[in-house]
């Protein structure tokens, strides 16, 4: 949670020093220093058996912001005239844990509502993958019309400049995708229909454009 350092306190030294042992950032310190340490923390969590409280927190604190009291019973008493501490005990937690399984359920609820569009969007594209070698060849197809009739052009009219060059061959690159877009489009609706394999044969057949590829799948 971003602390940079966690002290552990326990009834045996030797379990301290064993829980700190596993972590790089948690250090280990005698119960009975506790009390005087407490007032060096942003938070203390505290998770005994002990039947009385074992911290007692008044307005001394000044650097203390967080208590979290997992006992039962309680290991922390906050006293009433302190405001700047933020206790929490089980009760709370259980709050919590319920407000996040209301928030989980709400969740998954606005999932549900949009899995059968998610479906059917994944069935289209799904469906839409073998159109994804006739769509390559029509743009290869154009684009290498579109160079061709460029480099002609540069041979015609050798004294334009770079500048000249570069917005000449953007706007043929432009009429090009202009061109192509809405066979792109309808082919694109026409995959997805039963007789989608006459309908990409034809497609072939009016732009020239190779059928191996079809014939493969």
């Amino acid at each position: 949670m971003g602390y940079d350092e966690i002290v552990v306190y326990n009834r045996t030294m030797a379990s301290a020093d064993e829980i700190a042992s596993e972590f790089p950032s948690v250090t280990a310190r005698e119960f009975g220093k506790l009390t005087e340490d407490i007032d060096n923390f942003d938070a203390v969590v505290a998770a005994t058996s002990s039947r009385r409280a074992i911290l007692e927190l008044d307005g001394s604190y000044s650097r203390l912001q967080v208590a979290v009291d997992l006992g039962v019973p309680r290991n922390i008493h906050i006293n009433n005239d302190v405001d700047n501490i933020h206790g929490y005990n089980i009760d709370d937690l259980d709050g919590i844990l319920v407000a996040n399984s209301d928030l989980k359920h709400d969740m998954i609820e606005q999932v549900k509502q949009f899995i059968p569009q998610a479906v059917e969007e994944f069935y289209v594209w799904q469906k839409q993958l073998h159109v994804v070698p006739v769509i390559k060849q029509l743009r290869e197809s154009s684009l290498s019309i579109e160079a061709n009739a460029y480099d002609s052009l540069m041979r015609k009219l050798p004294d334009l400049d770079d500048h000249e060059k570069k917005v000449i061959s953007k706007h043929m690159k432009s009429i090009i995708n202009q061109i192509i877009k809405e066979p792109i489009k309808q082919i694109k609706e026409l995959s997805v229909q039963d007789d989608a394999k006459v309908d990409l044969d034809f497609f072939c057949d009016i732009f020239g454009l190779p059928k191996n590829f079809l014939n493969e799948r």
